[in-house]
């Protein structure tokens, strides 16, 4: 069995719009951190960050919203579950 050496393992590409992507992503990151701390930023920034913020919270929203549909819809086959159960239970207590 052979060992492969660092120069035979391939190289993973990272494309230049996805170290962008990430670095925005980050620096928005960052901005509304240093919002919610309480930190003063410089207007434009202040802006930026309010938005992000925002956003931050709308997405929670329609997060919750979106769980709440989910255990709608899944709320029968819960039931029906925890009904089987009960029942496999009261007959291995009645052997």
């Amino acid at each position: 069995m052979q060992k492969l050496n660092y120069v035979d393992k391939p190289q993973e590409t990272v494309s230049l719009k996805g170290k962008v992507g990430s670095a925005i992503y980050g620096l928005l990151g960052d901005l509304a951190t240093a919002k919610e701390s309480g930190q003063k930023l410089p207007k434009f920034l202040d802006k930026v960050a309010t938005l992000v913020v925002k956003g931050k919270k709308e997405g929670v929203v329609i997060a919750k919203e979106t769980v709440k549909e989910q255990i709608k819809l899944k709320l029968p086959l819960i039931i029906m579950g925890a009904i089987i159960i009960v029942l496999i239970v009261m007959y291995l207590k009645k052997k």
